[in-house]
């Protein structure tokens, strides 16, 4: 068995040899494919914006086959050009094509995807947000897998808009019941346990002190945020949904930020 040390040793050296492995591959395709752009990189992989102005397809899909026909070629290129070892232990190899591809941040990014194999059948995929979350506020699962459906399929920005234009008024004038912004998570150890503590956790060691709530380890929290004070953490403002309902406290509704995402193609 492997020591802590050891273990945690391999994890920085499978990750300082996917950096290097990007920031080459992303040296090595732009040259050579002069217009490319290396938009994002993880661990072990990387994402490689190729402009419609290097593609002689004239539809959608013989873009997209255009563009893994590429992709396989920057693979074989970048392998050929490592000159890591000689038994073929680093090897890239194209997986997928995103048309249209939308990063939020890091790991959090939606798109419409073709599959190796499968471009003809492409379905919607998507990293890190909400809909994939438990713990999320009800109305960002929905508006997240509308807007999804506008952007990927409908190919209409301007309904994007004018749904977000109608749903921010809504909730500002009160029309979206309360329930739609409730978050909730796991109080999966004792709050002493946490070395940071969020929203939920802070709120369980309110609520442990009340022996009429009887929370226990194990049991999810649900909670809001409610309005606070300038410089006052949102984690120290999570409430009880019963409290806002009664009008103790007010929801933060500044909280609720809608940006236009970059969208990128293929």
């Amino acid at each position: 068995d492997r020591s802590p040390s050891r273990g945690l040793g391999d994890v920085y050296k499978r990750q300082s040899v996917g950096r290097y492995l990007a920031l080459k591959s992303k040296v090595l395709i732009e040259k050579k494919w002069p217009g490319t752009d290396c938009i994002y990189g993880d661990t072990d992989s990387v994402f490689i914006k190729i402009p419609e102005s290097l593609l002689k397809g004239q539809t959608k899909q013989a873009r997209i086959e255009e563009v893994a026909k590429m992709s396989d070629d920057m693979a074989e290129y970048c392998d050929v050009s490592y000159h890591l070892n000689g038994k073929g232990h680093i090897h890239l190899e194209f997986e997928k094509v995103y048309a249209p591809l939308v990063l939020l941040k890091k790991k959090r990014y939606f798109g419409l995807l073709y599959g190796e194999g499968k471009l003809g059948k492409p379905y919607a995929d998507y990293k890190g947000i909400e809909l994939k979350r438990r713990d999320g506020a009800t109305i960002k699962k929905v508006w997240q897998k509308d807007l999804m459906q506008k952007i990927l399929f409908d190919n209409d920005l301007e309904s994007v808009r004018e749904y977000i234009a109608a749903g921010m008024a809504a909730i500002y004038l009160g029309k979206v019941p309360l329930e739609q912004f409730v978050m909730s998570a796991k109080l999966a150890k004792h709050p002493e346990n946490y070395k940071v503590q969020g929203a939920a956790v802070k709120l369980a060691v309110k609520q442990m002190k009340d022996s009429n709530l009887q929370v226990r380890v194990g049991d999810r929290i649900p909670y809001c945020i409610r309005s606070g004070y300038k410089n006052e953490k949102s984690s120290d403002r999570a409430v009880a949904p019963a409290d806002i309902e009664s009008g103790k406290f007010t929801l933060d509704l500044s909280l609720i930020h809608i940006s236009e995402p970059t969208r990128r193609t293929p």
